[in-house]
């Protein structure tokens, strides 16, 4: 079931949301996949658009956010949470609402004879 700001038109404006419940559904991780497409179906200039862009700043931002993913230690998990917060303040600031949910993965193997 999904619901909320869907759809043509769309107000413009902040606090918009989507929710999509898949609660009563059986997923696979690892064949799950989204796609969001935001339209204001106005035609943009790439160029105009690519010049807006602070190339050093981008570069330097992704520097600090890419690292360990290492779940099990410690200095990843710092580094982890870090950037959780970076970008969890970061979208607050410009208006959109943060929430986190649980997610909890099992992995079943099969079993060999």
């Amino acid at each position: 079931m999904t619901f909320g700001d869907i759809g043509y038109p769309v107000v413009p404006g902040k606090s918009k949301k989507i929710v999509c419940n898949y609660s009563q559904i059986v997923l696979d991780p690892a064949n799950l996949k989204f796609l969001l497409i935001a339209d204001d179906l106005h035609d943009t200039d790439i160029g105009d658009l690519l010049k807006q862009v602070d190339t050093p700043a981008l570069i330097t931002l992704m520097k600090e956010i890419a690292g360990p993913r290492n779940f099990k230690d410690s200095k990843s998990q710092a580094h982890l949470e870090a950037v959780r917060k970076y970008l969890q303040r970061s979208f607050k600031e410009d208006g959109l609402e943060v929430s986190r949910q649980p997610f909890n993965m099992r992995i079943t193997r099969p079993r060999t004879s």
